[in-house]
């Protein structure tokens, strides 16, 4: 374990650092253009899990080569391996059971708070319905649009 610690940690610190730092702008943005509309954070923030999450996984392939049960086992395709269940939900399981999304709701609202206070204390008007969105006819083009693509890449003539 020594060896590892050693010879690892430099690897493993990159990685925690740039998973801190990551999740760190993600909440700064999430702050900062979403403090007036939580539609905007509900966008933003699981970017921070999803970050934390990449940082995590780099971790244990920094330390895969060291160890040598996990060294022998041979690549898994993509293909093969069903990403929802094998991936996407234990991770979540595990951010909700360490708190990690209270942790990450916590630092937004406290990043958020200036940018409040900032606003009512210059007579901006506060939305007291902060999860509005506005329906404007950019919005409708981009719906109409996103299913027009999703139904012409069903056809077998377009490879997607």
């Amino acid at each position: 374990p020594l060896r590892l610690w050693v010879m690892y940690l430099p690897q493993l610190a990159a990685c925690y650092l740039l998973g801190l730092l990551g999740r760190n702008i993600v909440i700064e943005l999430a702050a900062r253009f979403g403090w007036n509309n939580y539609l905007v954070v509900d966008l933003l923030m699981p970017f921070a899990g999803i970050i934390r999450l990449g940082s995590i996984v780099a971790m244990f392939l920094v330390l895969k080569p060291a160890i040598p049960v996990l060294a022998g086992l041979p690549k898994a395709s993509l293909r093969s391996m069903d990403i929802f269940a094998n991936i996407v939900l234990p991770f979540f399981v595990i951010y909700l059971a360490w708190k990690m999304f209270q942790d990450d709701w916590l630092a937004y609202e406290r990043r958020a708070m200036p940018y409040r206070m900032d606003a009512s204390w210059s007579g901006q008007a506060v939305s007291d319905q902060l999860g509005h969105l506005p329906l404007t006819d950019t919005v409708w083009y981009l719906i109409v649009g996103a299913f027009v693509i999703r139904y012409l890449t069903k056809f077998k003539w377009v490879k997607a």
